[in-house]
């Protein structure tokens, strides 16, 4: 039972960090709370719960297997629908703001990012209560440096941003 508390509690924190740190550019805080989440839902809780109810009922093995592969298949399926709502929850929350500012771009520069052939990104940042948010795009308009830019943010949230506009100048 203290088992199944534990994954059922790494469950939960890890759902915590990725809502707090999912807009956070540079926070490794979020990978660590989908690594939680995966596997306390696909290894930590299925096996836990099946090993308290085989004792319980005393099941076989394979009925103890096809228990498990049906909470994983659950656990998952409960989290895709957390995860999808989450998302149209901040872009709800983001297309209802007023929150806007400028900025201007820091910096353009190549990068290779995963295996992709090096592309361009423009880099900017802007300031919401005192604290930087820097983040950077594709550049596929070849927008240069100092180039003005139009954010609009979540106030709640304003790591939650989109760029509105980008103007040649």
């Amino acid at each position: 039972m203290k088992l199944t508390l534990i994954f059922f509690l790494m469950l939960i924190g890890g759902v915590f960090l990725i809502k707090e740190n999912a807009f956070i550019q540079q926070s490794n805080l979020a990978f660590l709370g989908a690594f939680a989440v995966l596997f306390s839902s696909i290894v930590g809780l299925p096996f836990t719960i099946a090993h308290q109810i085989k004792e319980a009922f005393d099941l076989t093995y394979k009925q103890q297997k096809i228990f498990v592969v049906g909470i994983a298949i659950f656990l998952i399926t409960i989290l895709v629908l957390i995860n999808k709502h989450f998302l149209e929850y901040q872009a709800l929350k983001l297309g209802n703001s007023n929150k806007v500012t400028f900025t201007k771009v820091d910096s353009v520069k190549y990068e290779k990012r995963g295996k992709l052939a090096p592309r361009l990104y423009f880099y900017y940042s802007y300031k919401v209560n005192g604290e930087q948010y820097n983040f950077s795009k594709e550049n596929k308009e070849g927008f240069g440096i100092w180039q003005k830019i139009l954010v609009k943010y979540n106030s709640d949230n304003p790591g939650n941003h989109k760029v509105l506009e980008l103007r040649k100048e």
